[in-house]
């Protein structure tokens, strides 16, 4: 018995219709907070006096002499906010905790070199603090070593709303990056939704070091949300996805599964090789070729042998 198309697609939905992501809000609000660009005075001078003391910002106030205590004061402004991010980060383990106590030692230290609070820093700033690749980010910062320390910045920089040109930063673990902001059991719970009616059509798991993981997570970090409901057209339009055939794919994909959960309007087309590539699901609607009949075949007729010396007959095959 042969289904239609949208049969298959409901069938491949009913399983993960009762799937819900779980409610996620902005967790700042940074109406409660000074964002004045430039530092007081007390402020630059607490910056100047303990340098790079400020990385170890959540241990060396309880060791430092009055002088030291009184500059750590002065800087309770900028550290507010930078622990509230910090805190507001999904961080299951010990190490990933340090490594963002790192990343806001590392903030607080380009607020002496740049002369400016964060809140203030331009976007070419912030590229440079950031850096274009892992590689550049331990070069500047060599206790930074493993990723995660630049990861745990660039959520900071995101949940402040300092910066989010998150493309402009080169390659970065996406799903990772967005399980720091969002929880990763909010980004989890959508790729599972997607992913049941992915699997319904026959596609492997979208594991999270899958290439649809990585497209979810940059569509969820451009709209600034764990929830498939509320990515636009126009954010999943906008993202420089460029030539890579891996990504147009995964973009396709993703369309298509958002409008089989009811999110959007499938993409134009039905895919195939010509089509964006998709041939997994080019495969599964794609007409099958009958093969023909053994009735059908033409045989030829055989050919007697010849004598390899002279070249004549061999009337010995013939009888």
């Amino acid at each position: 018995m042969i289904t239609s198309s949208a049969a298959n697609e409901r069938a491949a939905t009913s399983h993960v219709a009762e799937l819900v992501t779980p409610d996620w809000a902005w967790p700042l609000d940074l109406g409660r907070y000074d964002r004045s660009v430039a530092l007081t005075s007390a402020e630059r001078a607490a910056l100047d006096l303990l340098g790079d003391e400020v990385r170890g910002w959540w241990f060396r106030p309880g060791r430092a002499t009055a002088e030291r205590r009184a500059a750590w004061t002065a800087l309770e402004r900028l550290l507010l906010p930078l622990r509230a991010a910090r805190d507001a980060l999904d961080l299951p383990h010990r190490a990933q905790q340090i490594d963002a106590s790192v990343a806001v030692g590392i903030m607080l230290r380009e607020c002496d070199r740049e002369g400016l609070s964060f809140w203030g820093w331009s976007p070419a700033t912030w590229i440079r603090v950031l850096g274009t690749s892992n590689r550049a980010f331990v070069a500047a910062y060599p206790s930074s070593r493993g990723g995660s320390v630049r990861h745990c910045a660039m959520a900071l920089a995101y949940l402040l709303r300092c910066f989010d040109a998150l493309d402009d930063l080169g390659r970065y673990r996406r799903f990772v990056l967005a399980g720091k902001v969002f929880g990763q059991t909010q980004v989890a719970a959508s790729l599972a939704r997607l992913d049941g009616v992915l699997a319904g059509w026959g596609y492997a798991s979208a594991d999270a070091g899958s290439a649809f993981a990585r497209i979810l997570s940059w569509a969820l970090l451009a709209q600034g949300s764990p929830h498939l409901e509320d990515l636009s057209p126009a954010v999943l339009a906008a993202l420089p996805l460029g030539a890579s055939h891996e990504d147009q794919t995964m973009m396709h994909r993703l369309r298509r599964g958002l409008a089989a959960l009811g999110i959007g309007a499938p993409p134009p087309g039905r895919v195939g090789p010509s089509l964006g590539g998709d041939v997994h699901a080019y495969a599964a609607h794609a007409p099958q070729r009958a093969r023909p009949a053994p009735s059908d075949r033409s045989v030829a007729p055989r050919r007697a042998p010849r004598s390899r010396r002279s070249g004549h007959l061999d009337s010995r095959a013939l009888r």
